[in-house]
This record gives C-alpha cells, sequence and structure tokens, in this order.
C-alpha cells in the first residue's frame, strides 16, 4: 500500500496499455490510499486520472470524485508536514471545474472536513478555497459559510480544529475584496476573540472619527514574517504589539488601506514600534492618498526615524479612499513592516 515504486509502475502499465478509466480509477485509489513512504507525496501520481476523468466525463464526474477521494487524503499524522503544497495539487486538480460554485462548493467542504485538525493541509486547504473564492463578495460569502459549517459540523463530532486565519485573511486582501475581508475579521473575532495588552486606540482623533477600522489592509509583498492574521487588527482601536505586517525586499515596499467608501481624511497615525535595531527600515517614509487607486498625492515625507508619525491633514482634508504608507525608494532593497495605521476622517458615503 506505501511502495512508491510499486505504484509508479502500475501507472506506467495503465498508461501503456491505455487501460480503461475504471482500471485507472482503481489505481488512483491505490494512490491516494498508500499516501506517501515517508515524505514522498503521491498526490502527483492522481493528476492524470483527474485530468482524464474531466475529459472523457466533465466536470461533474470530475467533482464527484475529488469528494470521494476527499477522505482518502487525509493527513496521516498531525507530525507530518509535506514538502509540497497540498493547496496547488487542489489548484491543479479543479482547474476543469472553474469557477462553477455549485461544482466547487462541496469538494472544498469535504477536503476542509477531511484535513480538519491536521498540521499543514487544512490551512492549504484554506489557502485554496479563499484563492478560488475571494474575487467576489458573493462567492466569498459561499466560502465564509462553508468554513463556519465545517467547523460546526467538527465540533458536534468532538474534533476540535484551530482555524488557521492568516491565509483567509491574506485572500481576501490580495483579491481586493473588502467585503470579504470584513467577513473573514468578524469571523475571526467570534471564534477567536483578542484581547491585546494596553489601552485601545483613540476612536476620535484630528476632530474626526476612526474609518480604517471598517477597511483592508493590503501590502506589496509578504515573507515569512509576516502576519495576515493581524491585517484587521493593526488597522482599529485594538492594541497589538509587534508586526502587523512584513513585507519582502523591495526598492518601494509599501501597505495601503482601503476605506469603505470615499472620505474627507483628516489624519493619519503610523506607528513604527518594531526592534529598534530595525526602526531603520521605515525611512524614509510617506503617506500618500487616491480616490481611485491609481493616481496618488503626496501629503506626507519624513527622513527621521520616529516610533509614531502623526499625519495632520485638516488644513488640507483630502478626498480620498485608499492611504498607502511606503517607504521612498532609495539604492537598496528593504523590508518594510509596522504595527499600526489609523486612518481618521468624515465619511462621504
Amino acid at each position: 500500500r506505501t511502495h512508491y515504486g510499486a505504484w509508479l509502475d502500475y501507472g506506467s502499465w495503465v498508461t501503456r496499455t491505455e487501460a480503461s478509466l475504471d482500471t485507472m480509477h482503481i489505481w488512483a485509489r491505490g494512490c491516494a490510499r498508500g499516501m506517501k513512504t515517508g515524505r514522498q507525496p503521491l498526490w502527483d501520481l492522481l493528476t492524470p486520472y483527474f485530468e482524464r476523468l474531466a475529459k472523457e466525463r466533465g466536470a461533474q464526474a470530475l467533482a464527484d470524485s475529488l469528494v470521494e477521494f476527499a477522505p482518502l487524503l487525509k493527513q496521516s499524522g498531525a507530525e507530518i508536514q509535506e514538502e509540497a503544497d497540498f493547496g496547488e495539487m487542489l489548484k491543479k486538480w479543479t482547474a476543469p471545474i472553474g469557477g462553477d460554485t455549485s461544482l466547487l462548493s462541496p469538494v472544498l467542504k469535504a477536503m476542509l472536513a477531511a484535513q480538519c485538525g491536521t498540521r499543514d493541509y487544512f490551512s492549504q486547504t484554506l489557502g485554496w478555497g479563499g484563492d478560488a473564492m475571494m474575487g467576489d463578495s458573493e462567492k466569498s460569502a459561499l466560502f465564509v459559510k462553508i468554513i463556519g459549517d465545517v467547523m460546526s459540523e467538527q465540533a458536534a463530532g468532538g474534533q476540535k480544529a484551530k482555524l488557521d486565519f492568516a491565509p483567509l485573511i491574506l485572500a481576501a486582501s490580495r483579491a481586493g475584496n473588502l467585503d470579504s475581508f470584513r467577513q473573514i475579521a468578524a469571523l475571526q473575532d467570534k471564534l477567536e476573540p483578542y484581547a491585546g495588552n494596553g489601552k485601545p486606540y483613540p476612536e476620535t482623533d484630528f476632530g474626526a472619527k476612526l474609518m480604517s477600522s471598517e477597511g483592508m489592509l493590503s501590502t506589496s509583498s509578504t515573507s515569512q514574517w509576516d502576519h495576515p492574521e493581524n491585517y484587521a487588527r493593526g488597522i482599529d482601536a485594538t492594541p497589538v504589539s509587534g508586526n502587523i505586517f512584513h513585507t519582502g525586499k523591495e526598492k518601494s515596499p509599501w501597505a495601503k488601506v482601503t476605506l469603505k467608501g470615499p472620505t474627507e481624511i483628516r489624519g493619519v497615525l503610523v506607528e513604527n514600534n518594531g526592534p529598534g535595531q530595525n526602526r531603520h527600515r521605515q525611512v524614509p517614509i510617506e503617506v500618500e492618498v487616491s480616490e481611485d487607486g491609481e493616481t496618488w498625492r503626496n501629503v506626507f515625507h519624513d527622513e527621521e526615524i520616529r516610533p509614531t508619525y502623526r499625519v495632520d491633514l485638516r488644513s488640507l482634508a483630502p478626498r480620498a479612499r485608499y492611504v498607502r504608507v511606503r517607504r521612498t525608494a532609495d539604492a537598496k532593497d528593504e523590508f518594510f513592516h509596522l504595527n499600526k495605521i489609523l486612518v481618521y476622517g468624515k465619511k462621504l458615503y
């Protein structure tokens, strides 16, 4: 059942003899049940079967088969971490389904239920689902509902699973889907209430209300030190410690707050409370505003390293929906990380 070479030989015979699809199904199930030898995944061996199934019998048959295979693909132990990315395999297998949610939804639910409680596969499945369904509000709402259903069913069955919000938040952020971002943030607050250390940040400042708490944070890039699960908490009044995001090295990395609607910006508060030896990464720093996310207007620039930058815009009061904080390009690539970006203003919607 777990001899990798034997399954390779069997698969080669199936291909060489042009065996029937039913024979290929037997081989594919064997691969799925065998799972792995040591750290060697057998997922790649299943790809020819799923491709042929979709070609000969259509997308519905493919979706039904993926639901059938889901329990067989469950990670065998929480201590095992595969070198391959399960989410990438799911993306490849489901390509013929496209964006058809009637077919994609049962596959997503089956895969999530199968991997619930595993070390890495569950979060990889969430990441794949987020990438597939975060493109519009209707799909993302369905995605969040499927997650809630799976978690409820698992809890009712006595199985506890920790929901990794990082890939969900990141998928919504990358898709530019504000509604999804807020839905997931609300689910996160419900399932994992966050009690930050210290006093909450003010809901009013610069003579205006905090507007970014209803918005979305996105960044120019991510890195291994990034914390997407903190994105929503980095733009609201919640007290946080440490970085809310961490980009990769770039010439001019940035973080952008998308507000709920057009806003008269009165002020921006930026906190740079990372480790002292890394604070230099944020300068030269500048703040820009935009109404359409394409044309930007610079409203602040500073080359001094400070723990807090208070950008008072009451006299200027620019109309904008997007506020971008970035490191001004210079001769070298650099990381960029902050722990708060708060936007205060008057809503115009």
